[in-house]
């Protein structure tokens, strides 16, 4: 019952709305006005916060002058510089090629990567890979760098 469920968990969400939706349609339940009401009050919210938004940004951009453009252009600017800095540390950096855990020596192996990881990889760490110590009682877990040489292979410790 777990593996067909699991098999066909989508399946069985979408059915159990459609019934939902079909109780609350043919009932007689007074729970139609109820969400009704929610949902124009909804709307109405979203309206208010849309409207005061376009105000807040009308009267920003009145008071706006060419020292605070400026400025923003100078933050966004050192942000940007930082990542590149720190992308630039990281693939020319031998600590992240190791194939040995920093903690212990150990040997280090694969491991899937967290949201996190596959962010940071697109932004500015790129090649990275999570690996984890082999040693138990150590439990390091950290990224490595994917070095390619210069005919396009993976580096002899990514191909075993």
């Amino acid at each position: 019952m777990k593996k067909m469920f699991r098999k066909y968990r989508l399946e069985s969400i979408v059915l159990l709305m459609v019934a939902g939706v079909v109780i609350l349609r043919v009932g007689n339940f007074g729970i139609q006005g109820f969400l009704q009401r929610i949902f124009i009050g909804s709307i109405a919210l979203l309206q208010n916060f849309f409207q005061r938004t376009i105000d807040w940004l009308i009267a920003f951009s009145r008071s706006f002058t060419l020292m605070d453009f400026l400025s923003v252009v100078l933050v966004l600017g050192a942000i940007g510089f930082l990542f590149w800095r720190i992308r630039y540390h990281f693939r020319r950096d031998p600590d992240y090629e190791a194939i040995a855990c920093p903690r212990c020596g150990s040997a280090i192996r694969r491991v899937h990567r967290t949201s996190i990881d596959r962010i940071l990889g697109k932004t500015f760490l790129p090649n990275s890979r999570r690996y984890r110590c082999s040693n138990k009682s150590c439990g390091w877990s950290g990224l490595r760098h994917q070095r390619y040489h210069s005919d396009g292979s993976v580096s002899d410790r990514e191909a075993s």
